[in-house]
């Protein structure tokens, strides 16, 4: 009889301890609720103080671009929040890597950018931009007397196409035509004439070939690795996929001959010197020269040696 009471009361009890247990569970939820609640609101009021919200944007170092323009595409990515509460002009919430890679995408003169936030909350964009070095002034080759073209764009030491450039006339800056890796059916800003390392061959040989007195003005690069520098009197042929060292030393041995002479060959015993059109280093050491209105001739084979003894003949 006691053990039946004693179920009893077990069973009458339990749906007040299930009804006691579930509104202490209610009731916890609702405060882990509010408290989260509570705490996210305070971290909006935090990250929304005034004190705490970036005043303006600075742009630094620009010379060929725009500062408004920069600043424009700075204050762009500084409007709206994060998922609705959190805003993007918090100095420390501010999309800094964003901003980097929008500017590299949308402004290719820039080859460094650095950003903070000074004393006065402003947003500093500090720049460097890429040096001038040379014009690319499209895929056609054109002549070297005067340069005077619809279109040409600032080229870095690295070949890269980075910003509309305004008329020139004359040689102010080394030119580029044609291309190597670019991809004429796109828009030429943001791309490479040449890779890297073709370029670097093009500024080892010019360099030599001004030691040599030779001043080259201008550069075409044609298909399957075809390269022709043009001074003033004739143009050098090259390949691009050679050697450079190997290049360069059937130079010297070119322009150490007897032979050569201030830009031209002494053909006779009189000393006499005609004009050439080119000089072609395309086939190893076999040098290929032409006079104007003549055919071309094979004037030497350096091999090994770096000085010519015979003099140079074009019969």
């Amino acid at each position: 009889m006691t053990k039946l009471l004693i179920v009893m009361h077990t069973v009458l009890q339990s749906p007040k301890k299930k009804r006691a247990i579930k509104k202490r569970t209610k009731f916890l939820v609702t405060m882990i609720f509010v408290i989260i609640a509570l705490l996210f609101w305070g971290a909006v009021k935090v990250v929304s103080f005034p004190t705490l919200q970036i005043k303006g944007v600075v742009v630094e170092g620009t010379k060929i671009l725009m500062e408004e323009a920069v600043a424009q595409k700075v204050e762009a990515e500084l409007s709206g929040n994060y998922y609705w509460f959190f805003p993007k002009k918090n100095i420390f919430l501010y999309p800094k890597e964003k901003m980097k890679a929008d500017i590299f995408s949308s402004f290719p003169a820039v080859e460094t950018v650095a950003i903070s936030v000074n004393s006065s909350r402003k947003l500093v964009i500090s720049i460097k931009e890429r040096v001038p070095f040379a014009l690319w002034c499209g895929l056609e080759k054109r002549g070297t007397d005067i340069l005077e073209v619809p279109e040409c764009f600032y080229v870095d030491k690295t070949g890269y196409i980075f910003a509309h450039s305004p008329s020139f006339s004359g040689d102010i800056y080394f030119t580029l035509y044609g291309f190597e890796s670019l991809n004429p059916n796109k828009p030429p800003l943001g791309q490479s004439v040449v890779t890297v390392n073709v370029f670097e061959k093009v500024l080892q040989i010019r360099d030599f070939l001004t030691e040599s007195n030779i001043s080259t003005d201008t550069i075409y690069f044609g298909e399957n690795n075809y390269a022709e520098f043009n001074t003033k009197s004739f143009n050098v042929k090259w390949n691009t996929d050679e050697d450079v060292n190997t290049l360069i030393s059937n130079m010297r041995s070119l322009f150490n001959s007897p032979s050569w002479k201030n830009g031209t060959f002494i053909f006779d015993s009189e000393k006499k010197s005609e004009p050439i059109e080119y000089l072609d280093f395309r086939f190893g050491n076999k040098i290929f020269y032409k006079q104007k209105g003549e055919t071309p001739v094979v004037p030497i084979e350096t091999g090994t040696s770096t000085s010519i003894e015979m003099p140079i003949r074009n019969d």
